[in-house]
């Protein structure tokens, strides 16, 4: 049933409204600030920032526009200017003209890492970008045009990962059963089949045998032939694809810049690996050698053409059984892997199909080798996101910035946290959340 004093805080700012357009300003301020008033005793965001605005709207037909600002730059979880747009009409519209020409902020983030000009392109409204594109060529600095195309291209990749995620993957994991990730592997592959955009911004679901990968010795690179693609056959058998699927998070230990491998001369990540794999098929005698896979970024990302691979790494971690993660003491301060591991975390306690392991230093054998063992994955002392460390810093930052406004996709996904740096702190993984 609709909460009336919902529909009353409603009823306030549309009688605002009446006594603005009557001239009578004194009492469409009291009417907008009574509306802000039970907004904030329903606690409710939306219903917030809105009545911010039409509060803020009194006040600037009163010729207070210093004060109005204040209320449409409001921005604790929902701005004025990104619920303006994310409900695209000829009437908001105008008050968003209102609210641009007042000098108010179009640029505010909300609580998943969304823009104004983001909701924009989520909703198809060409009319409302086009007001927000105007607006910020007259107050972006340098090439305005490449910076608007950025813009726009980022959005198309947030608005690709939600589809792909809300509407192929997430009913999916809802929905559950024995055959769950066979199910998530044909509909994203699907997906992509049918949708050529989206194929060209998100790379394809892949995986190497494990008996091809034990054979190879040493980490395959993605130019090795050894990864294998998840193809929808016309019987819709998956008698090609693994019954597991382990996907692999650890560190690139080669410091040389030029190095062709992210492991060191001794395939220490490699053995660790393989040491992982074994030691699960003891913990599990049930899951078949033969129809073991593994997902490993080196093999499964093509690694001369990196960006669809990138931003399809939460996307195809979501269609492994299991993530084995190989755990030294600087681990936790890389970026990637910091991202990873919250990743195997929300998947495994929102929905409960996936598994997480942590390969730890279990001591030094009697040969006087770091020994390792496995143990269930559990979220360790966390590295502020702007503090964790990549090995192509300027190359990957702004990738595990739309990855982690993919902490808030993070984050609707599992909520991704995307824009870090660009936007502050966002919540990727709210999206992987059951909501």
């Amino acid at each position: 049933m609709p909460n009336p004093t919902k529909w009353e805080s409603i009823g306030l700012t549309r009688l605002s409204l009446c006594y603005t357009a009557l001239g009578d300003l004194r009492k469409a301020r009291t009417s907008a600030l009574e509306s802000l008033s039970l907004a904030y005793d329903l606690d409710d965001c939306h219903n917030i920032a809105k009545s911010h605005y039409f509060y803020g709207r009194t006040l600037l037909k009163s010729g207070r526009q210093e004060e109005a600002l204040e209320h449409f730059n409001f921005s604790k979880s929902l701005s004025p200017a990104v619920i303006l747009c994310q409900e695209p009409s000829e009437e908001h519209r105008g008050y968003l003209q209102e609210l641009i020409a007042a000098g108010g902020d179009i640029e505010s983030v909300d609580e998943k890492g969304y823009t104004p000009w983001d909701y924009t392109v989520f909703n198809g409204d060409i009319k409302t970008q086009e007001i927000l594109r105007e607006a910020l060529r007259r107050v972006l600095k340098g090439d305005v045009e490449q910076q608007l195309e950025e813009r726009q291209k980022r959005s198309n990749t947030r608005k690709a990962y939600r589809e792909l995620f809300q509407e192929h993957l997430r009913p999916a994991l809802l929905q559950g059963g024995n055959t769950v990730f066979q199910t998530l592997g044909s509909r994203y592959a699907k997906a992509l089949a049918n949708d050529g955009e989206k194929r060209k911004l998100y790379d394809g679901f892949k995986f190497v045998w494990y008996s091809d990968f034990l054979d190879f010795g040493r980490l395959p690179r993605s130019t090795d032939s050894l990864t294998n693609k998840f193809v929808v056959q016309d019987a819709g058998s998956h008698s090609f694809m693994p019954d597991l699927v382990v996907f692999f998070s650890y560190r690139w230990i080669n410091h040389d810049p030029s190095a062709s491998s992210p492991d060191d001369s001794q395939n220490t990540q490699y053995h660790r690996m393989i040491a992982a794999i074994e030691e699960f098929l003891e913990i599990h005698p049930e899951t078949r050698r033969e129809k073991l896979g593994i997902w490993m970024d080196f093999a499964c990302i093509d690694q001369d053409n990196s960006e669809p691979g990138v931003l399809a790494l939460p996307l195809n971690l979501a269609q492994c059984n299991t993530v084995i993660t190989l755990v030294d003491a600087e681990y936790d301060s890389r970026a990637w892997c910091a991202v990873e591991a919250l990743l195997a975390h929300t998947l495994q306690e929102s929905y409960h199909h996936h598994t997480w392991h942590q390969q730890v230093p279990n001591g030094v054998g009697e040969d006087g080798r770091q020994t390792y063992r496995l143990q269930q994955g559990q979220l360790r002392s966390a590295v502020p996101m702007s503090e964790t460390r990549l090995r192509f810093e300027e190359e990957d930052r702004p990738k595990i910035c739309v990855l982690r406004a993919t902490e808030a996709f993070t984050w609707e996904l599992l909520g991704v946290v995307l824009n870090l740096d660009m936007f502050g702190r966002i919540d990727l993984f709210d999206i992987f959340r059951n909501s």
